[in-house]
């Protein structure tokens, strides 16, 4: 088959296009997750942590979440969240033991980062 150079000119044209379109899409996302890495959610510290949490219903919970100097017991429904009572950190490690936070959640690279080292390891074997 042969093709008149025009399309084989085309064709490189268009790839060369789309290439540089995902090239400036990666950059530009790698530039907003540089600058917007601690207002969108990026574990920045330990402020505000969950203790515990129990279903009680359908869509409905009970939480202890910790803020510094105190806990606090929250009911959470379906629209609505509300404080129920304050506790203080004593008395939540007095009952519980001092040990009672939840561990920082891992974040998606850690976790990507560990399965690739485990397969890797699996094929080396």
């Amino acid at each position: 088959m042969n093709y008149p150079p025009e399309m084989w000119t085309t064709a490189v044209k268009m790839i060369a296009a789309l290439a540089l379109v995902i090239g400036l899409l990666f950059v530009s996302l790698h530039v907003f997750k540089r600058m917007y890495k601690n207002k969108l959610g990026g574990q920045t510290g330990d402020l505000i942590r969950v203790l515990a949490s129990s279903y009680v219903g359908v869509k409905k919970n009970v939480t202890l979440v910790e803020v510094p100097g105190t806990v606090l017991v929250l009911g959470i429904t379906n629209d609505r969240i509300t404080l129920l009572s304050e506790i203080g950190r004593e008395a939540v490690d007095a009952a519980l033991g001092p040990d009672t936070g939840l561990k920082k959640p891992m974040a998606f690279t850690e976790h990507l980062r560990r399965m690739t080292h485990k397969s890797k390891n699996d094929l080396s074997i």
